[in-house]
């Protein structure tokens, strides 16, 4: 693979990844992002929308890669977050969890 499709790569491997293994073994993203972020409000005491959880787990992989930038799982892990999280926020208009919007 050159180092110019690596990224795109990468993408399409996401991609496929998130609408065929992540889904079976998931579920429907929007049902999964919901569960979360009600197990979440409760545990953090603050409401959270699922796109609010597709933010904290990209997060959670971009702590990772500043660690080990060379993983490349956690860089095919972000991808699916990414395109999750955009369903998810364009979908429901971008509407945070109080029913303002992000800035």
């Amino acid at each position: 693979m050159s180092a110019s499709r690596v990224g795109s790569d990468l993408l399409l491997e996401a991609a496929e990844l998130i609408h065929g293994q992540r889904a079976i073994d998931y579920g429907d993203p929007r049902e999964n992002f919901a569960r979360i972020a009600a197990l979440w409000t409760v545990v953090l005491g603050i409401k959270v929308a699922p796109w609010q959880v597709a933010v904290c787990m990209l997060m959670l992989k971009v702590a990772r890669i500043v660690k080990t930038p060379s993983h490349r799982d956690s860089w095919l892990d972000s991808g699916g977050y990414v395109a999750h999280g955009a369903m998810l926020a364009l979908d429901d208009g971008g509407a945070v969890a109080d029913g303002s919007r992000p800035a």
